[in-house]
């Protein structure tokens, strides 16, 4: 819930099948299969494992197939996430009455799902796709170039390159996935484009009173040493 925003809830249905299917058929023909393979006859029982394998990944599409199978919920406020783990600490360890106490924490850290803050447009780091949240759902397109009023500020989305030029000399804040010289595209104040997107990541932004608050995974992730994409601090724009 916390990390990929759904919850699966049919799981337990799935695991049902599932987890005896891997427990007293896949694990069994991996073991007979790791001692094969000195002798270089491990097919004889890596392909009954493979059946067994294709049984769960055929489960799976099944059950998340059925009606309602996966709840989509928000990003949970921090304060929330911290909330559900403290309450359900203090429920687990205490055993005096007032261990009760703590599944209050965890409904206001459930409550909390309310005060979530989803993005108004979001921007595939894997450039894909661009997706954008309006009340009315206002999303003009002509030409390729698409423009959609971000609170009271309007975004130009280029879809085709060869309006790229044209928007570059017009758009306020512009989200390309054509890789753009910032010093050919100049006028834009805020200006998404490939280059940003294979440094930084996936773009989420927010509408605020200053302005368009603009959130990148490189930002989130913070510098690693496996990071090869270099680490840039949150703007607002």
């Amino acid at each position: 819930m916390v990390h990929f925003n759904r919850i699966q809830l049919y799981g337990i249905a799935a695991n049902m099948i599932a987890v005896p299917v891997s427990g007293f058929w896949i694990m069994p023909w991996a073991v007979i299969a790791g001692g094969l393979m000195p002798f270089g006859i491990e097919d004889l029982a890596l392909v009954p494992m493979g059946w067994g394998v294709a049984v769960v990944i055929e489960t799976a599409h099944m059950v998340a197939a059925w009606p309602g199978a996966v709840w989509v919920i928000p990003t949970m406020p921090d304060l929330g996430f911290v909330l559900i783990v403290i309450g359900g600490l203090w429920f687990c360890l205490w055993q005096a009455r007032w261990r009760h106490l703590g599944l209050a924490a965890v409904a206001a850290g459930f409550a909390s799902l309310a005060f979530a803050d989803p993005p108004d447009m979001l921007v595939d780091g894997n450039r894909r796709m661009v997706a954008v949240r309006a009340a009315d759902g206002r999303l003009a397109c002509d030409d390729g170039v698409c423009t959609y009023a971000l609170g009271t500020r309007t975004v130009t989305i280029v879809r085709d390159e060869r309006a790229l030029a044209l928007s570059c000399r017009s758009a306020d804040r512009l989200v390309t996935f054509a890789f753009v010289r910032r010093r050919d595209c100049p006028r834009p104040g805020l200006l998404i484009d490939g280059g940003r997107l294979w440094r930084e990541g996936t773009h989420a932004v927010w509408t605020t009173r200053d302005g368009l608050r603009v959130e990148t995974v490189a930002a989130r992730r913070g510098a690693r040493p496996w990071s090869t994409r270099p680490d840039r601090r949150n703007e607002r724009l």
